[in-house]
């Protein structure tokens, strides 16, 4: 079955204008915001095969290796992107990327102008800092975090720059929008959940929102919008063993297609099997799924908002002392960051150890393919 690099394989040769635009070229294309485009996109569109090929002049094999630790198939993508007759016409704009420890904002955003003119705006997930992942379950007790009104104010800065076309011998301006479409996965999902729900501006405009394996709200929120006509817009595709796509409460369109390996590793977009111009759909999540969302609703959503945020910054005040600052670090951890594990669990109260026990249980049963790729 195919995955996204096969379809770059065998239509990297078929234009867009043969073969339209389809929702694994949008899949494609999304997957590419968690790339640095920094000092590549700058103040002028540029064409993503040069985009590409100027990554691979900027960044060292180990800085890419480390940079995508959680996903090796990205590189393998903007490489297999370099040399391609459907994605050559395809423009990269408006790169923007946020990163602060402090304020805990890890942030990234890009629009892809197609030859049509179609425009896709697209949202980073969580990467593989510590600040992103910490920032991701924030989201579990608060309404909305500073990620959020960057995702609005991007939405709206994309828009805001399309240019007015005259008529009438140029007496009369107007805007005339092209298809537009919101994406992003994981955590960039819920942002362009976000952005289209809360722009009153351009609510009209947005052809169409696609949320990845995205997390959703808070039931306040939720509330919030329950009667907003951009919702009949967004679909969220998940893979059937979904488990961050259900987290939180959802009132969006759901559809679950198939995919290969099972539990987290799933939600790695390279592992959704795709047809010649979509997904695999399938009836409903698996046992698999339903099970892990009743572990993860115990270990931690059942909880009050208080005990999340102390659950929440016990886990990652551990990550900062051990000096953990990216998923790449748990692999190779020292003799010395084992010690001080020891000593930080002699220091907690028997509710806090059985809880760290509990997550690191859960997520080396859930990543322990991953773990064992990483140490190949």
């Amino acid at each position: 079955m195919e995955n996204m690099l096969n379809y770059v394989h065998l239509r990297k040769d078929i234009p867009f204008s043969f073969r339209p635009l389809n929702w694994v070229d949008l899949l494609i294309l999304n997957e590419l915001s968690y790339v640095d485009w920094t000092h590549i996109v700058q103040k002028e569109p540029v064409c993503l095969p040069q985009a590409c090929q100027s990554y691979f002049k900027m960044h060292t094999a180990q800085e890419i290796e480390q940079r995508f630790c959680f996903s090796k198939n990205i590189p393998n993508l903007v490489m297999d992107l370099q040399d391609t007759t459907r994605y050559q016409d395809v423009r990269i704009t408006h790169y923007q990327e946020v990163y602060d420890e402090e304020k805990m904002i890890q942030f990234g955003a890009m629009a892809f102008l197609m030859p049509d003119g179609t425009i896709l705006i697209s949202f980073r997930g969580t990467d593989g800092t510590m600040t992103g992942w910490k920032e991701n379950m924030r989201m579990t007790y608060t309404d909305e975090l500073p990620c959020h009104k960057l995702a609005l104010a991007f939405l709206e800065q994309v828009l805001d720059s399309i240019p007015e076309t005259t008529s009438f011998f140029g007496l009369v301006k107007k805007k005339v929008y092209p298809k537009i479409y919101v994406s992003g996965h994981s955590k960039g999902g819920n942002l362009a959940m976000y952005a289209a729900l809360k722009t009153a501006k351009y609510a009209d405009v947005i052809t169409k929102v696609l949320a990845f394996d995205a997390p959703g709200f808070r039931s306040s929120f939720i509330d919030s919008v329950k009667d907003n006509p951009v919702l009949k817009k967004i679909t969220n595709y998940k893979p059937k063993d979904s488990i961050i796509g259900c987290l939180l409460e959802h009132n969006e369109k759901e559809v679950v297609l198939d995919a290969e390996e099972s539990g987290l590793l799933q939600h790695d977009t390279f592992s959704w099997k795709i047809t010649t111009d979509s997904y695999l759909p399938l009836k409903e999540l698996s046992i698999t799924s339903k099970e892990t969302l009743q572990l993860v609703d115990r270990l931690l959503l059942s909880k009050s908002d208080e005990e999340k945020k102390e659950y929440i910054d016990l886990i990652f005040s551990i990550m900062d002392r051990l000096d953990i600052t990216n998923v790449s670090n748990l692999s190779e951890i020292s003799l010395k960051q084992v010690m001080l594990g020891f000593l930080e669990l002699k220091n907690m109260s028997n509710d806090e150890r059985k809880f760290i026990f509990d997550i690191v249980n859960f997520i080396r049963m859930q990543t322990y393919s991953w773990m064992k790729t990483q140490k190949k």
